[in-house]
């Protein structure tokens, strides 16, 4: 076996992941941020010289690198990230331009939301505290909320902000050097690396298409109480194993029968299935977890999302949190699926709202999903518990708008225009 022609590069990829990590963790400090930025760039276009180096070195290697140079060329943020490494390196830190905003929001259709802008220097707190003298108060419920946004802007790329092409920019470099190390195989399949497993964990570790981008500059404050909360989504591949399929079987036992005709690839089949497993979990478990299930396009698997959703308040920032995480993927639909109160509108009560404030509430299992055609899909399963046992009661379903899902449709939506290249 011989050493892998292009360890330097995985080793340049690897440090660039870390430098990328640390821009994370340093977005709300402006000098680290900079120095993070700085080394970023510099590792990520080391990456590319470095195979351009090897070109001539492994036979076709020229030939099979020219179409990636194309499709670098033809993807805008990749070409943004070269003219950046040109003026960081012959001009000193790169030219970046950094802005504050709070949003006040109050409803699911965004009806009542509303921007504040001010300057970097400005205290979110202090914006806080200015846009709340221009809310009503008839509008500051339980679940109306402030979010206090930071983004840093290349002033080159107007528009982009900086984690998130920097994350795109690492992604594209991945595919990029495990497909270099699945052609060289090809080639000259006595090679090894020692690298590449390491940058393989690291990706399944740490999926960039999942990262946290939106969560690392955003606080939340709740408008009533002034409580200032910092909130990370939980998201997670599903891996369908031998060995976890037999241990969901032996707690819950076997998955659900549906009607030949339902198919669970579509958001109606989706829907059917993930309620009557869900009426099989709840005996077992006591409750269900609220999860958003989404479905990756061109087959790309399942992934869900663990929700913490203590009061309204707190549901809302679950929901726009995942829905910042899905304009990072390509989604065919998304289905919420958590245990609600709920309650006939005749007698939910005069000057009552909400089904919690209800005397007359009860439990149900609500799964509500929506589609990237806008389409949307529901079940509502009544409950009653007795002693030990759950009493299913008969299922309403319908396909109205679920006005929860829409900041999620907006992210799938939002995502077919500025969607990545394909790789």
């Amino acid at each position: 076996m011989s050493p892998c022609r292009i360890a330097a590069a995985d080793r340049r990829l690897r440090d660039a992941f870390h430098h990328w990590r640390q821009l994370e963790r340093a977005y709300f400090e402006p000098y680290e941020f900079r120095i993070n930025l700085n080394s970023f760039i510099q590792e990520a276009r080391n990456v590319t010289f470095i195979l351009q180096k090897n070109k001539n070195a492994i036979p076709g290697f020229e030939n099979w690198y020219s179409g990636w140079q194309q499709r670098m060329r033809d993807d805008p943020l990749m070409k943004g990230a070269v003219e950046s490494r040109n003026r960081v390196t012959k001009q000193g830190d790169l030219e970046t331009e950094s802005y504050s905003v709070v949003t006040f929001t109050a409803d699911w259709t965004d009806e009542r939301t509303k921007k504040f802008h001010g300057p970097p220097s400005l205290p979110s707190t202090t914006l806080i505290q200015q846009a709340l003298l221009k809310i009503p108060e008839e509008v500051i419920a339980e679940d109306a909320l402030f979010c206090a946004e930071r983004q840093w802007i290349d002033a080159a790329l107007p528009g982009a902000e900086l984690l998130s092409t920097t994350s795109h920019v690492l992604i594209v470099l991945s595919d990029l050097v495990s497909d270099a190390h699945t052609y060289i195989q090809t080639v000259e399949p006595k090679q090894y690396c020692d690298v590449i497993e390491t940058l393989d964990r690291m990706r399944r570790e740490y999926p960039l298409e999942i990262a946290q981008k939106e969560a690392a500059r955003r606080v939340w404050v709740k408008a009533r109480s002034r409580e200032k909360l910092q909130y990370t989504v939980s998201a997670e591949l599903v891996e369908r194993t031998e060995v976890s399929a037999q241990q969901i079987r032996e707690r819950y036992g076997e998955p659900p029968e549906l009607p030949k005709d339902i198919n669970t690839e579509t958001l109606r089949g989706a829907v059917l299935m993930i309620t009557e497993r869900a009426k099989q979990l709840l005996p077992r478990d006591g409750h269900l977890e609220p999860v958003i299930f989404v479905k990756k396009e061109r087959d790309e698997g399942i992934m869900y999302l663990r929700l913490q959703m203590g009061d309204r308040a707190e549901k809302h920032i679950a929901i726009r949190q995942s829905a910042a995480l899905l304009t990072n993927i390509r989604v065919e639909w998304a289905i919420l699926i958590n245990e609600a109160w709920w309650v006939p509108l005749e007698e939910l009560g005069e000057g009552v709202r909400f089904a919690v404030d209800s005397k007359n509430r009860r439990e149900a299992i609500s799964a509500v999903g929506v589609n990237a055609a806008g389409s949307f899909f529901n079940i509502r399963m009544p409950f009653r518990r007795f002693r030990k046992e759950i009493i299913f009661d008969k299922a309403d379903q319908d396909s109205e708008q679920a006005n929860i899902l829409l900041p999620i449709l907006k992210a799938i939506r939002r995502n077919r225009t500025l969607a990545k290249p394909n790789s």
